[in-house]
């Protein structure tokens, strides 16, 4: 006998669910196969509305360990770069700056300005500690660049009003023209469909949306540390927070191959190495970025289905329980 979702957890019965359907690669049992689609409802009868989401807007990176826009204001509102410090405290406080820059997640309009201050003030404390080196900044044949300043001229150049007020090294700073990178939302093995996508998703870079048009799936977009959202029609999807680049060089950056390395290769593993266990064990970090979705929908109950091979039309279902993924049915 099948024990139904409604019936193991009753205060689901009514309810709705959000089911995350991780995709064999090759395999064109996704999201939207009606098959699947079928078994899992069957699985949950009793609950009230069903939604079937791809794995990969799960990858939450850029949310698990995120710094808040209000964390981020009060840190700057409450800061006094003119204040008397030696260089241990210029230190300590470009290290806290720096930390904060690498964990604020950059969102929507309202998260610019104050990542740009962030940027800023990170700068200015790495000036004044005085060690002229990486990661705060890059030997160039001019001299040492400051990364915080040059990152903070990417918002200054879409947003030119944030210069008001600035002079000096920074104004020069500043004024210099961020280099840019290719953010490519090409996956491997999928064809991109530059049509469907947009229609689908909202990409949102440093807050602000860009529309994805070219065949390949590229944007040109400012060098550096990025912050990557997507927003689907029922709401947020993957988010991640790219990181600084090593070389000063074209760079491309590929979220969504990052999104399914994680969450369809590597859940995939976990998933299936013991598929009959009632709780999988499954890695802490894709843990979190499970949990870190399910938060974002705090009237959904979470699962995670899976056909148990690459050709098979057989589909298992596991619930998101107390921070575990727990096998139901079978």
């Amino acid at each position: 006998m099948v024990m139904t979702l409604a019936l193991a957890f009753p205060a689901l019965a009514g309810g709705q669910a959000r089911v995350v359907v991780v995709q064999w690669p090759n395999s064109g049992t996704d999201f939207a196969s009606e098959r699947l689609q079928k078994q899992v409802r069957t699985e949950l009868a009793g609950v009230g509305e069903v939604s079937f989401v791809p794995d990969w807007v799960t990858f939450q990176a850029g949310r698990t360990a995120a710094a808040t826009r209000d964390e981020v204001v009060a840190a700057l509102d409450g800061l006094d770069l003119a204040a008397e410090r030696d260089t241990a405290a210029w230190v300590a406080l470009r290290d806290e700056l720096h930390a904060l820059a690498g964990a604020f997640l950059v969102e929507g309009p309202e998260d610019r300005e104050p990542m740009f201050r962030l940027h800023v003030a990170a700068g200015e404390a790495a000036v004044r500690a005085g060690e002229l080196t990486a990661p705060w900044f890059r030997d160039e044949p001019a001299g040492p660049r400051n990364l915080h300043w040059t990152f903070a001229a990417r918002f200054a150049a879409d947003d030119p009003t944030l210069l008001d007020g600035t002079d000096g090294p920074l104004a020069e700073a500043l004024a210099e023209p961020p280099r840019t990178g290719t953010l490519s939302f090409e996956r491997s093995g999928v064809t991109f469909d530059a049509a469907a996508f947009a229609a689908d998703n909202r990409v949102l870079v440093d807050g602000r949306e860009l529309v994805v048009t070219g065949p390949d799936g590229a944007l040109e977009v400012w060098q550096g540390p990025l912050s990557v959202t997507i927003r689907r029609e029922d709401g947020p999807a993957l988010a991640v927070h790219l990181p600084w680049p090593e070389a000063e060089t074209d760079l491309a950056y590929f979220p969504l191959e990052h999104a399914a390395l994680e969450m369809k290769i590597g859940l995939l593993e976990d998933l299936m190495s013991h598929p009959n266990e009632i709780v999988p064990d499954i890695a802490e970090a894709r843990l979190a970025h499970l949990a870190t979705y399910a938060a974002l929908y705090p009237d959904e109950a979470l699962y995670v289905a899976a056909p148990v091979s690459h050709r098979s039309t057989r589909t298992r279902l596991w619930h998101l329980e107390d921070g575990a993924l727990r096998l139901v049915g079978d």
